[in-house]
């Protein structure tokens, strides 16, 4: 049985297609899209703002991630982890596995609010992530700054300071696929 021209040109468009969704979908399930950025503003209780460019991760593989590999961020830089809900420090805890490099780490409730600064070496450990130490809020968060260690310090920005950011909108990568078919 042959198929006709019009029918093979059908399966020919469908398995594009398919591949197309294939090669576009891939990387999604992987999480390896790069994170969006935003502006991070930083307000201290001496009325002094700071305003610094943040990559925001919010699928675990990107928070799983973080900043580790990566030899420095400027001054001006940072990384927001912003989570779906409130965050008990019991349960959510950050590892400094691959890092090269120390930061500072403000925690904020879902009112902006910093309700925690800590400090963290590096880990540069590539052999075993679970020997390096965790490092958990002392309270209940919602998101968490990582800047260059010691900047925090040096802004004034202190537990009970405000820090605030231009919401950067969640993608339903899977969905924006969809209707690029439809």
């Amino acid at each position: 049985m042959r198929i006709s021209k019009p029918a093979w040109s059908i399966v020919v468009i469908i398995a594009t297609a398919f591949m197309v969704l294939l090669v576009l979908y891939e990387p999604l399930l992987k999480g390896r899209f790069p994170p969006e950025s935003t502006k991070v503003t930083l307000h201290s209780s001496s009325g002094a703002t700071h305003t610094l460019s943040a990559e925001v991760v919010t699928t675990p593989r990107q928070m799983e991630r973080g900043l580790s590999g990566r030899k420095q961020i400027g001054d001006d830089e940072g990384m927001l982890f912003v989570f779906p809900g409130v965050r008990n420090p019991d349960t959510t805890q950050f590892n400094m596995g691959r890092m090269l490099f120390p930061l500072d780490i403000a925690f904020i409730d879902q009112d902006g609010v910093v309700v925690g600064i800590i400090t963290v070496p590096p880990c540069r450990t590539l052999s075993n992530l679970r020997a390096c130490p965790r490092y958990p809020s002392p309270e209940p968060f919602l998101a968490a700054l990582e800047v260059n260690a010691g900047l925090l310090d040096s802004l004034g920005i202190q537990v009970g300071d405000r820090i605030e950011w231009v919401e950067v909108p969640t993608k339903c990568w899977s969905a924006s696929i969809i209707t690029l078919f439809r």
